[in-house]
């Protein structure tokens, strides 16, 4: 039976052309990104924008349609973290429709690198045996400066997929950012500028969906705009299972890091003795360390193949897990990293331990 045309009105603008989603039975949505996405600054997880415009799909006549989210957000990482764990938060849920959000957290990237991972985002969901619907939104702090969307948008219109840019809708809408004068625009943001308050949250949800129709469900297609796009899936390595010498104090609950948070109540291990170390041997072109970073924390070393670096994990926040040391140009051979703490601390610190979470190595 042919679905009739759906006609749809939000706060003033109509939405059509949803009949391709029509009697499809549950649709799984996957929303990829990361604080924004997963909805850092909202009070309950139904104000944030993945669970507001899932809701409004869902009130849709659609037919038998019912769409399930998925919310895979994590807080402070980047389309490097995103691919490297694409297959088993993504990827395992067999999704029907995946959002990607990495725009605003790649500006701690390269633009060339945020292209080449982005692009191997996309290119993993095309290989799959059900290729899903992609759409890419661009999210925005309260600043001017220009985030990866306009990298990330040339990526998106080559495969033909849409792209909601949040931040032309802010400018255009609220007026461009300018902290204590554009009033208006600073009550939609926490105090740090960047997360949104209940009211950016229902910003987003209405931008989205006034830009959201039909026609923005498509399914990536194209050959590769750069050869070089990122290949690596990710494997997970537990500190525990890091081969281990000196004094490592267990901490957090019991388990693996299999699960789609980075954990700040996850497991792993923490020192403060200059003479522990963990190392682990990999084969690869790529490699992630994670870790924590807070006010107690001190300094240490990571060696890749013999050539160390000194990290201080002080930080104005309290068990912070990042992403922080990564390397997508390795030569696919045999590697070695580890890892050991100095004894050492930022003067502002008030202990020198370090908490070591995980790896991910390539599969």
């Amino acid at each position: 039976m042919q679905a009739p045309l759906a006609i749809f009105r939000i706060q003033g603008i109509y939405m059509n052309n949803f009949e391709k989603l029509y009697n499809k039975g549950n649709l799984k949505i996957v929303y990829l990104g990361g604080s924004i996405t997963e909805g850092a600054g909202a009070s309950d997880k139904s104000r944030r924008w993945s669970t507001q415009v899932t809701a409004y799909l869902n009130s849709l006549p659609l037919g038998n349609t019912v769409f399930t989210e998925i919310n895979q957000g994590i807080g402070g990482t980047e389309s490097t973290y995103g691919l490297l764990r694409l297959n088993r938060d993504v990827c395992a849920y067999e999704p029907d429709i995946v959002f990607i959000d990495f725009s605003l957290n790649d500006e701690g990237i390269s633009e060339e690198l945020s292209s080449v991972m982005y692009e191997g985002i996309i290119r993993k969901l095309i290989s799959l045996p059900k290729v899903p619907y992609v759409v890419c939104i661009g999210v925005v702090a309260n600043r001017n400066k220009r985030t990866r969307a306009c990298t990330h948008k040339k990526i998106a219109a080559h495969y033909g997929i849409t792209f909601i840019d949040v931040q032309d809708g802010m400018d255009v809408l609220m007026g461009e950012a300018n902290i204590g004068v554009n009033t208006e625009r600073d009550s939609l943001y926490r105090p740090d500028n960047v997360h949104p308050v209940e009211k950016g949250y229902d910003f987003y949800t209405k931008y989205i969906l006034q830009n959201l129709s039909g026609e923005s469900f498509r399914k990536p297609a194209a050959e590769p705009l750069n050869k070089n796009f990122c290949k690596s899936g990710g494997k997970f390595i537990n500190a525990k299972e890091l081969t281990s010498k000196g004094n490592w104090t267990p901490y957090g609950c019991e388990g693996s890091w299999n699960e789609k948070n980075l954990g700040r109540g996850g497991c792993g291990l923490m020192s403060a003795d200059k003479d522990a170390s963990l190392s682990f041997k990999f084969k690869g072109t790529a490699f992630m360390l994670c870790y924590r970073l807070g006010r107690t924390f001190g300094k240490m070393a990571v060696s890749l193949d013999g050539k160390e670096d000194i990290y201080d994990l002080y930080y104005e926040t309290d068990n912070q897990p990042v992403t922080g040391v990564s390397r997508f140009d390795l030569e696919d051979t045999e590697h070695v990293i580890s890892v050991r703490p100095l004894g050492e601390k930022n003067e502002a610190s008030t202990a020198c331990d370090i908490k070591i979470d995980f790896i991910v190595v390539p599969e």
